[in-house]
């Protein structure tokens, strides 16, 4: 989405949000939701595997937003010249994503979420990678 390099392919993500943790600290952090996930690019280009914390907020009439924060592991490239891939810079990054969607039931909804994942500046090398699609959730 953003940056001067793009890397080719679709992503399927698939990804599994636990029930809040019922810490004081957790609590003080307005009790996000733990969550663990994938990105499988079909391309075979940069895939990751993330963990983290997850907040979403209730804005009416069936309609939410919310945010996460946390961390990614992937196999895409740290330093490279190969044109259509990434100088992600490190193999562990920073991982945050914004979405806001709709429920369409109490197990059921859809959303448009954006993800992006960087190092932050700790290296040289920061292109960070960015993903922006339509998800689909349904709760067990």
């Amino acid at each position: 989405v953003f940056g001067h390099k793009k890397e080719r392919g679709s992503d399927f993500n698939i990804e599994v949000r636990l029930l809040p943790i019922e810490w004081e600290l957790w609590k003080f952090i307005y009790s996000p939701t733990p969550h663990i996930g994938v990105h499988i690019n079909s391309e075979g280009n940069t895939n990751q595997i993330f963990l983290g914390g997850n907040w979403l907020f209730n804005l009416g009439a069936g309609f939410f937003g919310g945010g996460s924060l946390g961390f990614a592991l992937h196999d895409g490239e740290l330093d490279t010249n190969i044109r259509g891939r990434k100088d992600l810079g490190l193999p562990i990054l920073f991982r945050e994503s914004l979405e806001i969607g709709f429920r369409i039931d109490s197990r059921h909804a859809v959303s448009l979420m954006l993800d992006h994942i960087s190092n932050a500046s700790i290296d040289d090398q920061n292109e960070g990678l960015d993903t922006v699609g339509i998800r689909y959730t349904a709760g067990f």
